[in-house]
Formats: C-alpha cells, sequence, structure tokens
C-alpha cells in the first residue's frame, strides 16, 4: 500500500485583517511533501513563503482549507494544541539564530527539552551529543557572542535536531553566512534527509533551493508553473 504524504496542504488561504484593510497572503495552495523529502520553497519578499513556512510549522492556521500533518488534520487547532506538535515534530533554523545569548550553548540547544519536561542532566547530555556531531564539542561553554556565524547557524541546528523532529524547517538559514558556510549547512541539510528526516527550507536565493531535490515555486500566494 503507498504511504501517505507526511505534508498535505489542500486550497489552503491566509488572510491577515487590520481595521478595514484585509490582505490575502496566500491564495489556494495545494500541496504534499514525503518524508524524507528535501524539498525548497522559493519566492521573492512578500510571495507569501514566510505565511505557507508558519502553516507548515504549526506557527499558524490557515483562513480556509486542510492541513493533515502526518495524517492528522491540524488546520484548525488551538494555540496549546498547535504548540504541542511543534515541539513533537518540527524543528526551525532561522536566518537569525534566534539564540539566547545570557545562555551558554549547551543550554541553548537544551530548550527544546526543557519544554518537554525532561530532566536536567539528560537534556545537557543530550545537547553535548548533537553539538559533538555538529563539531562544536570545543564550545560548549561559549555563549552565542563568541561564536562565528557559521557555528551560531550548526547550534541553532543542534537546537532544531536535540528532540528528534521528523521535519526540520529552515528560514532562510544562509542568509547571515558567508559562502563558505552557507555550504556548509546545506551539505548538513542533505546528510539530514539521508538519514530519513524531512527538509524544508524557504528561501529566495535560487542557488540555495536548486541544492535541494525538489523546488516548490510560489508567487502572489500561489504556487507557480
Amino acid at each position: 500500500m503507498q504511504q501517505k504524504p507526511l505534508i498535505q496542504l489542500k486550497d489552503i488561504y491566509k488572510t491577515y485583517t487590520t481595521g478595514a484593510v484585509s490582505y490575502e497572503a496566500l491564495k489556494g495552495i495545494t500541496l504534499h511533501i514525503d518524508s524524507g523529502e528535501y524539498v525548497a520553497i522559493l519566492g521573492p519578499s512578500g510571495s507569501g513563503k514566510s505565511t505557507l513556512m508558519q502553516i507548515i510549522g504549526c506557527l499558524s492556521t490557515p483562513s480556509s482549507g486542510s492541513y493533515l500533518l502526518d495524517g492528522k488534520e491540524v488546520s484548525q487547532l488551538n494555540r496549546n494544541e498547535l504548540a504541542k506538535i511543534r515541539n513533537q515534530k518540527v524543528g526551525f533554523v532561522f536566518q537569525n539564530f534566534n539564540l539566547l545569548a545570557q545562555l551558554d550553548i549547551v543550554d541553548n540547544v537544551a530548550l527544546p527539552l526543557l519544554y518537554r519536561g525532561t530532566a536536567l542532566a539528560e537534556r545537557r547530555r543530550l545537547a553535548k551529543e548533537i553539538l559533538k556531531k555538529l563539531g562544536l564539542e570545543n564550545h560548549y561553554k561559549h555563549h552565542p557572542n563568541e561564536l562565528s556565524g557559521g557555528q551560531k547557524q550548526r547550534v541553532a541546528i543542534a537546537r532544531a535536531l536535540v528532540a528528534s523532529p521528523e521535519i526540520i524547517l529552515a528560514d532562510e538559514p544562509t542568509g547571515n553566512l558567508d559562502t563558505q558556510s552557507g555550504n556548509d549547512v546545506i551539505q548538513l541539510f542533505e546528510q539530514f534527509t539521508s538519514e530519513g528526516k524531512t527538509v524544508i527550507v524557504v528561501t529566495h536565493d535560487l542557488e540555495i533551493a536548486k541544492r535541494a531535490k525538489r523546488i516548490i515555486h510560489i508567487q502572489d500566494g500561489k504556487i507557480a508553473n
């Protein structure tokens, strides 16, 4: 029997309303992403790709349409229900790293496990384990301001991976990196998909998108042919 896609969006609309003004950010998006795929969502600024990312990552809900995540309808869940799914299934990597300056990198990486209720010793052990895999074992006591841009992004990736999510969702993950560091990050994503994880990169950079196995072009809130 054919396996169902991990992510199934059908006729997704998203409208933002401010006072008497409404803006339709997504206009009937339908797409499927299989488990283990490496997909790029490519589009210019204002195309709707960030809104689409927020819906896929359960940071937001659509105004209408259906979103099945691993066979479960999540399009109309409340904030607490969405937070639980994010914590269980999605790891996020952002352009600006979103690391906490007051914490060392081990405690930064361990944060998703804190929200799961994992004991302190265990979450620090798991954080160190994933940081070592990413080549940062000599920086455990360092804070984010003591690291290069490439090292900060590796910490952010470690944080995304520490809770073993099914989906890695990366928003312009190389935007603040030099060419070599950006290439290193993309190579890590390629490695993750070879290990069975689903990687979705949201970008406006065609060269970054070309590294994915499939590109979904989005323009004016719609998937472009």
